[in-house]
């Protein structure tokens, strides 16, 4: 089973297969192949667009070097600024792989999160 994303190449190879024998179903294939990677990247400039949102909200919540939020916090605060959970996630993951953000592991599993310091 060919993934969405690689749906366009596979319409054109049948595209090319089909112009001899029907060519305006090819011509038709290949313009559903860019209509098609038109709405892929759309989507994917939207979730990329959620994400930065959720990283500069994360950052702010977080510029209180006094102050530790735990995920649950986060996820609470961020309710009401239409920023879903699974951006909130993606927003940790990322800022913590570039080692903006870190987390000292509490009781009962808790991560409360705080900008990293230099050197950390």
């Amino acid at each position: 089973m060919a993934s969405l994303a690689q749906l366009p190449l596979r319409w054109r190879e049948r595209a090319a297969a089909l112009d001899r024998y029907a060519p305006g179903a090819g011509v038709a294939l290949r313009e559903a192949a860019v209509e098609l990677e038109s709405a892929l990247q759309t989507v994917e400039e939207v979730r990329s667009a959620r994400v930065e949102r959720a990283e500069e909200f994360v950052l702010s919540q977080l510029a209180d070097p006094t102050r530790r939020h735990t995920t649950s916090e986060l996820r609470t605060a961020a309710r009401g600024r239409r920023i879903s959970n699974a951006a909130l996630a993606r927003a940790l993951k990322v800022l913590g792989a570039q080692s903006t953000i870190r987390f000292d592991l509490e009781a009962r599993g808790a991560k409360h999160w705080h900008l990293a310091r230099s050197g950390e």
